[in-house]
C-alpha cells in the first residue's frame, strides 16, 4: 500500500518538475511543436521509489564497503 502511494507521489512530482517549462511554453505559444517528457520522469520516480524501499539494505552495504575500505587503507598506511 505505502509502496504504491510512494510510487505515485514520486512519479507525479517528477512529471510536474520536468514538464513545468513545457506547460509555460504551451501557455504562451499554443502552436509549439515541443512535446512533454514522460519516460525520464517516470523512470526517475520508479528508481527513487525502489531505492527508498531498499534504503536499509543499501545503507548496510555502504557501511560494509566503508569498513572494508578503511581496513584496507589502515593496513597499507601502517609504518
Amino acid at each position: 500500500m505505502l509502496f504504491g502511494l510512494n510510487l505515485i507521489l514520486n512519479v507525479s512530482i517528477f512529471l510536474l518538475l520536468f514538464n513545468l517549462p513545457y506547460m509555460g511554453e504551451k501557455r504562451q505559444n499554443p502552436q509549439t511543436q515541443r512535446r512533454p517528457s514522460f519516460f525520464l520522469p517516470t523512470m526517475l520516480g520508479c528508481i527513487l521509489t525502489v531505492l527508498d524501499a531498499m534504503r536499509i539494505q543499501i545503507l548496510m552495504v555502504l557501511f560494509i564497503i566503508g569498513v572494508v575500505i578503511y581496513w584496507v587503507f589502515s593496513i597499507f598506511l601502517r609504518k
